[in-house]
């Protein structure tokens, strides 16, 4: 996963993995479950970028159950990487 998140997030899962309550779920789409019907439904906003960040929205839609989270990128040696997820269901 190194080449496509950042050293801070892999730490930062690792320590939601070590911590007392666990990760409960998938850190990346902010679920536990993934919806088949996912699959042939995600919808990436555009992407926002300022200098070496950027920001786009992601949508796990189905007829069950739909995801929307913000993922953050870090652009780091001249490649983009994943810094953060944040859910924005909530």
């Amino acid at each position: 996963m190194k080449k496509y998140v950042t050293a801070r997030l892999l730490k930062e899962i690792d320590r939601m993995v070590k911590g007392p309550d666990g990760l409960d779920g998938d850190y990346f789409i902010d679920a536990q479950d993934w919806d088949k019907e996912w699959e042939d439904n995600i919808v990436v906003s555009a992407l926002a970028e300022q200098g070496t960040k950027a920001s786009m929205n992601v949508q796990f839609k189905g007829p069950n159950m739909s995801r929307n989270v913000r993922v953050n990128l870090l652009q780091q040696q001249g490649t983009w990487k994943v810094d953060k997820v944040e859910e924005l269901d909530r």
